[in-house]
């Protein structure tokens, strides 16, 4: 079998992350595109969707990775430049939700 050890080394040098933040990038890019769908779904919804169960835990790592809140992200615009965020790894979205 596959140590997580190895596994996570491979992950790592296929993605350039390892496996829990290579998910979690993957949650907040989600996130992210569903701030910018026309519906505007409330933020704690979004949350849910993205797997957080904390609305407050949500924006808090969202902010870390954005540099703004979601509700900031919704309302600036932000996302018509999509300039790379602050945390490494992150990638512009891609067209799959």
């Amino acid at each position: 079998g596959l140590s997580r050890a190895h596994f996570s080394r491979c992950f790592a040098e296929s993605e350039g992350l390892p496996p829990a933040e290579f998910v979690l990038q993957q949650r907040l890019q989600r996130a992210a595109k569903l701030l910018t769908k026309a519906d505007f779904l409330p933020v704690k919804e979004v949350a849910i969707l993205c797997g957080f169960e904390e609305a407050n835990y949500f924006s808090k790592v969202f902010r870390r990775c954005y540099g703004i809140t979601p509700s900031q992200f919704r309302t600036t615009g932000m996302y018509a430049n999509l300039r790379t965020p602050a945390r490494r790894g992150v990638r512009a979205f891609d067209d799959e939700t």
